[in-house]
């Protein structure tokens, strides 16, 4: 690490302590500009989005207690049923070279297959 640092090549994290968007503040009370945010729609702040977040938190909580095969899907997701594909990934909790899953109907899962190559 130490060398990284003395070479330039460490690359600290930005800590965010504003609302995402085209103007951001830093903890060091710097204001910059934000050209990297995934917020394509604007949603990010959208109120009606944050106020339907905050009411989901006060009566589900935050997150689940395992994932869905073991404890089951929560009912706010009201997907079961209506879902064509599921993906997910063990690559980002396993450091990302894991690789992942793809679950769906052979017809979409071979489409898939073949638009990736």
């Amino acid at each position: 690490m130490t060398g990284l640092h003395s070479n330039g090549l460490y690359k600290s994290e930005r800590i965010i302590v504003s609302k995402q968007a085209g103007e951001i503040e830093l903890t060091t009370g710097e204001k910059v500009l934000n050209f990297c945010a995934n917020n394509y729609l604007g949603l990010a702040n959208n109120a009606d989005l944050v106020e339907t977040g905050k009411r989901a938190l006060d009566r589900y909580g935050y997150g689940m207690a395992s994932v869905r095969f073991i404890c089951g899907t929560p009912e706010y997701c009201k997907v079961e049923g209506r879902v064509d594909i599921i993906t997910g990934t063990l690559g980002k909790a396993l450091g990302g070279a894991s690789g992942g899953y793809t679950c769906a109907r052979k017809e979409i899962v071979d489409w898939l297959r073949q638009r990736s190559r």
